[in-house]
């Protein structure tokens, strides 16, 4: 069972708002038992299948527990004696508004709707049409088993790469909680995150579009790429060759600037790396030209500092280069 603890750091991490030190705790906890992802996966799913139905009538966990908080600091000033009974009971009460509501949500369209978490690590999804996806680790995606209706329609949150399958008369399209891609044909990245999406095309063309009111849309073809930040909607030329890394396990730096060579292999890798500051003016003028293939981390970090002449020092999840 997952203490009350966990489930608020689940809770956080699910509508955005865990910091990083909720994150590492979440992460620890995942790590010690395989039950408790699975028991993750399940508070996920509900939540998922929630977020989905926009047209049903949500319970609201937010305004339900400021209302019975306030009841209660009122009574543990009249009882100090009943303060964790009515804790207890309030959490319960609330608790079950959740989970109840969650369930009937999932109830009413499991029969009809698929959704797939990449929990392990990157995941190839089959959709019915035949498109194929790549979901990237921690991402997932959603949509109906038949696709029936005028369009073919996922939801995804995180990141993943498609390779669609061509049906001129029903029109592909990814929701994001920002953004709609409209797609016939093509292959493209959607990568989506809590300040906003990111598609770059590598064959045919796409339409992305902001939904909020009046938010701007560009159509997008083969070797170029848009960022939507709020309302703002930037495009641009793909200049990252290792956009699909996470996919490929290729890493590639051709004269590559060192610092941004750094991020990449930060991205892939999943952890944190920096410069000294000492350094850092003197690691601004530095380039990587090098290509990894799927190697390990610590076989790329000797490659970087043969390169470089730099030393690193590790600290809890972090990687610091700096002067021998």
């Amino acid at each position: 069972m997952i203490d009350d603890q966990i489930a608020d750091i689940i809770a956080r991490q699910l509508n955005g708002t865990a910091t990083p030190q909720d994150l590492a705790e979440l992460q620890q906890w995942l790590d010690a038992d395989a039950s408790h992802r699975h028991e993750y996966e399940q508070m996920q799913l509900i939540w998922d299948k929630g977020a989905t139905m926009h047209d049903t009538p949500t319970f609201d966990t937010i305004a339900a527990w400021n209302k019975v908080d306030t009841g209660i600091r009122q009574k543990e000033q009249q009882q100090p004696a009943m303060v964790f009974p009515l804790k207890r009971l309030a959490v319960a009460v609330v608790f079950l508004g959740v989970v109840f509501g969650g369930w009937y949500l999932w109830n009413r369209t499991q029969n009809n709707t698929q959704t797939i978490i990449a929990a392990e690590g990157n995941t190839p999804v089959t959709l019915p049409d035949g498109t194929q996806v790549t979901l990237r680790k921690g991402s997932s995606i959603g949509y109906d088993k038949d696709f029936a209706g005028t369009f073919r329609k996922v939801q995804l949150k995180g990141e993943a790469f498609f390779e669609v399958e061509p049906m001129e008369k029903k029109p592909f399209l990814i929701s994001t909680d920002y953004s709609t891609i409209k797609v016939l044909g093509t292959s493209f990245l959607v990568h989506s995150t809590d300040l906003g999406d990111e598609v770059i095309v590598s064959t045919g063309r796409v339409s992305f579009a902001g939904k909020q009111k009046e938010a701007p849309q560009v159509i997008l073809s083969a070797g170029q790429k848009a960022v939507l930040t709020g309302n703002d909607l930037q495009q641009a030329a793909v200049s990252d060759s290792n956009f699909l890394s996470w996919k490929t396990g290729l890493l590639n730096f051709s004269n590559t600037p060192l610092m941004e060579a750094l991020e990449e292999i930060a991205d892939y890798y999943g952890i944190e790396i920096s410069v000294a500051p000492a350094i850092q003016s003197e690691a601004l003028k530095m380039h990587l030209t090098a290509k990894f293939d799927k190697q390990p981390l610590t076989e790329v970090l000797e490659e970087v500092k043969l390169f470089t002449g730099l030393e690193t020092s590790t600290e809890v999840n972090k990687i610091i280069f700096h002067k021998k």
